[in-house]
């Protein structure tokens, strides 16, 4: 340190000393710098710094008070300082002290000495590039702003990326300047405001700021002066600040950014990829798929089939690949997902054919491509089967489902086949299989699913609900309890263990009990399980909390089974669902929090204060919390207190279920739904005419809601007796849905009653064997909510 002092001092003494001899300054200027230049040859970087930086000290001469504002410098000594600006944080870098390289170059970009912009450009992109590549994501230290209004016209960095961003978007600007001005230079004169045409001497008023209006004709423009280096550093710069924006995850500013390099570079395919890929970072899903296609357009024009363009043609099919899955996932548009997915198909096809000789003399690097060909065939077939899958689910006509969900299986199956590493392969696979009711195949597939990936929660769902359909309900139940391990917070793993408990109650005898209804089918779709503690483990402090509450009167006729069905669904809508969002709707906001561990007077009149309240508010418009949700979790949330209802109306607590409609009511923006739970509630409590006025409520809005068109022919058939009205009804349901065993048996009572025993007896044989694979929750809830990539 005293060295370096003393060195400072020596150097501001001859600055001053040399202030009015230019050339005695460059010549020890010239000798610092060629001495920091042999040192750095033989690998003394220490040293080459200390001479580096002394060229520094001797420019300002080490003044605080700023004497480098004095100091003029000539052309020649400008240079050499900087060189020494350039040099000496690559040198700290080689010496590994990124700390020092940072600061080096921060000193370089606030020097008080004018350097020229290319200097400057050099040095920004430099600070930027090790800013990025020694990113670590942590906050910088919050900096206090000396006054409101400073604070207004300042941006303060927050992270390496952050800094690195300004520092390239520092760059962009004078590169851009110097681009524009070159261009400038080569077009007609922008100070007249007129422009004289080559064919005489009729003037022509020209915009000089939209000269692409000028008529072709008349002017000929020359090519805009830049050299393909300057093209190549303003390339650079924006690729730069691409990586910059994705560090730092600023997707707007991101996409502002490419748009401005198309400007200088309409016709470049990769700026091209990048800002489609810019927008689906955005979420700007529909402006990617238009930015794909226009790459594809592109790909198409400046493609050559030549060696050099080997890895273009393997990256081909991406570009339809990914438009596909933007529609499919994200837009809904599944039948442009299918064209698209079809057209990267026809472009892995070509490769495999032969169309394309790719030439490859290399074992190694033939086998990589034919392997690269299988993984994108198969992504191919995955997404067809996909798409197929949910066009099954919006056609009317069975003939038409049926065809396309052949279509589904097909391409699932070879995508399963061409990579069987690939979890979600054997997952949707397992789906397909399951909504044909093909059990065995959909076992099979997603007990391979899990063990390739065990930690996806649908596969633990899709797997009790397999076991279910088996009837193999405690099998069912300790599945979903190793789901909950892994997956506390998933809210169908909960249904499904309510269910399934409800199921095993029902299909026991119960005790005798005015409470109790009797109008639940032998055959009802609902399934078991245990209360767990959030973890999917019954333990003894979540019992003692059940055994101290005091339950209402409907429950102390009820077996275990029953018991634990509510609780579970009392676990699920007071503890899991409130997890969905971090808001609190304001019906719960007024009413405060019920807990489970309540008295049993204070149980009763909880549920009929909430009943209450939710029967005030059901005409209200929907609350403002599902502003901030997805219709994700709104529809299964929906889908949750319906369910709920649906238990509690064939055990016969009807003040709950009513509390369960109202609720589901909330969530429900058509109110169908509710509507037809209301008028299950009401068939079972022995209305059957609001019943079927309810029902004919739902149809007016939803004409082919299968379960609205079954209960509505079984009031027709068995109570009205009009059978001819329940037969078109169970007609047009199974034309909607063939796998409901419920409209088969009501059809086969129906042709029984008409007197046509055989084709009853068909029917019921074809309802016993659907009700015998008919899982306790139906696989299509599952199959909207999931996506190319879940």
């Amino acid at each position: 340190m005293e060295n370096v002092e003393k060195d400072k001092m020596k150097a501001q003494r001859l600055s001053e000393s040399l202030h009015d001899t230019p050339y005695r300054r460059r010549l020890l200027l010239q000798a610092v710098i060629t001495r920091a230049e042999l040192e750095d040859r033989v690998g003394n970087f220490e040293e080459a710094i200390h001479c580096y930086e002394q060229t520094g000290w001797y420019i300002h001469g080490g003044s605080p008070s700023g004497g480098a504002a004095v100091l003029k410098l000539d052309a020649e000594s400008r240079s050499l300082y900087e060189t020494a600006l350039l040099r000496t944080p690559e040198l700290y870098l080689k010496c590994g002290n990124i700390r020092f390289c940072i600061a080096a170059y921060r000193r370089s970009l606030t020097s008080p000495v004018p350097i020229s912009d290319s200097t400057k450009r050099q040095l920004l992109i430099r600070c930027g590039r090790v800013l990025l590549s020694t990113c670590c994501g942590e906050q910088y230290p919050r900096w206090q702003m000396p006054s409101p209004d400073v604070s207004m016209s300042l941006y303060v960095p927050q992270n390496e990326a952050e800094e690195a961003a300004l520092l390239f978007l520092l760059c962009e600007r004078s590169a851009t300047e110097i681009f524009d001005r070159k261009r400038r230079l080569s077009l007609p004169s922008e100070s007249a405001p007129e422009l004289k045409s080559k064919a005489g001497s009729k003037r022509i008023s020209v915009d000089p700021k939209n000269v692409s209006n000028v008529p072709e004709q008349d002017f000929t423009l020359t090519s805009p002066i830049t050299s393909s280096a300057e093209e190549e550093e303003l390339l650079s710069v924006y690729s730069d600040l691409c990586l910059a924006f994705t560090r730092a995850h600023h997707y707007p500013m991101l996409v502002e950014v490419v748009e401005r390099a198309l400007i200088y570079h309409m016709d470049d395919l990769s700026l091209w990829i990048k800002v489609a890929l810019s927008l689906v970072g955005a979420k700007r899903y529909k402006h990617a798929v238009i930015a794909l296609k226009e790459c594809m357009k592109l790909y198409k024009t400046n493609f050559a089939k030549t060696l050099e363009e080997t890895h273009a043609l393997i990256q081909a099919p991406f570009l339809p690949l990914l438009a596909a899955k933007i529609c499919l996932d994200n837009l809904h548009k599944t039948k442009d997902a299918v064209e698209l997915a079809k057209i990267a198909l026809g472009e892995v096809d070509r490769f495999i054919c032969g169309d394309v000789d790719l030439s490859l003399d290399s074992t190694e690097m033939r086998l990589e491509v034919e392997q690269h060909r299988t993984l994108l065939l198969a992504q191919c077939h995955h997404i067809l089967g996909l798409g197929y899958g949910k066009l099954s689910r919006e056609v009317r006509t069975f003939t038409e489902r049926q065809h396309l969900q052949e279509e589904c299986i097909q391409h699932l199956e070879q995508a399963a086949q061409l990579d069987s590493s690939n979890h979600l392969f054997a997952f949707h696979l397992a789906l397909a299989y399951a909504e044909v009711r093909e059990n065995a195949k959909a076992l099979e597939c997603i007990r391979i699913s899990l063990s390739l990936h065990s930690g996806q929660a649908l596969s633990w769902l899709v797997l009790g609900l397999l076991l279910s359909a088996r009837k193999q309900y405690s099998e069912s139940i300790q599945v979903v309890d190793a789901g909950l391990i892994e997956h506390p917070d998933n809210v169908l793993l909960w249904l499904v263990k309510a269910k399934a408990l409800a199921t095993m109650s029902l299909s026991q005898p119960r005790k005798e009990s005015p409470n109790i209804s009797q109008c639940a089918p032998a055959n009802c779709p609902l399934s078991p399980l245990p209360v767990s503690d959030g973890v999917g483990s019954t333990t003894s402090s979540n019992a003692s909390l059940w055994a101290n509450s005091a339950l209402p009167s409907e429950l102390a006729v009820m077996d275990f089974n029953g018991q634990e069905s509510l609780r579970t669904f009392e676990h699920l809508t007071q503890v899991v669902l409130p997890r969905l969002h971090e808001s609190v709707s304001p019906i719960q906001e007024e009413e405060g929090d019920y807990s489970s561990n309540a008295s049993g007077d204070q149980t009763v009149t909880i549920w009929g204060q909430r009943m209450a309240s939710f029967e005030e508010h059901q005409e209200l418009p929907v609350p403002h919390i599902l502003t901030s949700l997805d219709m994700s979790r709104v529809d299964v949330e929906r889908i949750v207190w319906l369910e709920y209802a649906e238990i509690c109306t064939y055990l016969g607590m009807h003040e709950r279920a009513n509390f369960a409609i109202a609720a589901a009511a909330v969530f429900d923006s058509i109110a169908f739904e509710s509507t037809y739970q209301r008028g299950i509630l009401e068939e079972c409590k022995g209305n059957p005419s609001t019943a079927v006025e309810l029902f004919e409520k739902v149809l007016s809005v939803q004409p082919n809601h299968v379960p609205s068109l079954v209960r509505a022919a079984s009031i027709y058939s068995n109570i009205q007796h009009d059978f001819a009205r329940a037969h078109t009804y169970l007609t047009q349901a199974l034309r909607i849905d063939s796998t409901c065993h419920e409209a088969w048996y009501q059809l086969g009572l129906v042709l029984a009653s008409q007197g046509s025993h055989d084709k009853s007896c068909d029917a019921f044989l074809t309802a016993l064997d659907l009700e015998q694979t008919a899982p306790i929750l139906d696989v299509s809830l599952i199959s909207k909510q999931i996506t190319s990539s879940r």
